[in-house]
């Protein structure tokens, strides 16, 4: 099955699963977006307990959403992603990128079934994720901030494309260049890579 990263930022709408104030993961990632200059109206988020939320209507599932989710910020625990990722494929959805760990990595028996699991799936459904057990990414060109640190927004667009497997990096590596003029085209922690990999994310940027 071909993949692509150009599944993810050519998103022309984001739905944030997972939406809550009490976090500041889905507060930031929606402030970086719309910050940043992607569509207020486009940014979609899910939580069945609350009909509005920072500011805008909140649906409870992504098949309650006023059209088919292109990207799916999966910002929910590990045991909740598969159902939400196969209800999201049922309603359109092409991408996703999942933030929870427990997919392979570490040495625990439940986190190794899951990862090898979660594999399988991927291999079933027509979706490009980025991660589990990731930060997110940003498309600079495109605006499209999915990743929680504030420093991490309204960048300028620039030649360089980084992509690391650690979202602690990414924020590292993109504060320490803006300060020495260094201009990103796209950040992309790759997490465990069980769907989209290194090689994928190189063609992406080369293309």
């Amino acid at each position: 099955m071909a993949r692509s990263a150009a599944d993810i930022f050519n998103a022309r709408n984001v739905a944030i699963v997972g939406a809550t104030d009490k976090s500041h993961w889905p507060r930031n990632i929606f402030a970086n977006l719309v910050e940043s200059g992607f569509p207020r109206d486009k940014v979609f988020p899910v939580n069945p307990k609350r009909d509005e939320i920072f500011g805008v209507p909140c649906y409870p599932d992504l098949a309650a959403l006023p059209e088919s989710p292109d990207l799916a910020l999966m910002i929910i625990p590990a045991p909740a992603i598969e159902g939400a990722l196969r209800q999201g494929v049922d309603n359109g959805l092409k991408a996703a990128v999942v933030y929870a760990a427990g997919f392979g990595d570490g040495g625990r028996e439940e986190s190794v079934r899951r990862g090898e699991a979660f594999r399988k799936t991927l291999d079933e459904l027509d979706i490009s994720v980025c991660g589990p057990n990731c930060m997110g990414l940003a498309g600079i060109r495109q605006n499209l901030y999915c990743y929680p640190h504030e420093h991490v927004r309204q960048m300028e667009p620039g030649p360089v494309a980084l992509v690391t497997q650690s979202g602690g990096t990414l924020s590292y590596f993109t504060r320490c260049a803006q300060e020495r003029g260094l201009r990103f085209s796209y950040a992309i922690s790759s997490g465990n890579e069980l769907s989209l990999d290194l090689s994928d994310y190189m063609n992406f940027v080369i293309d």
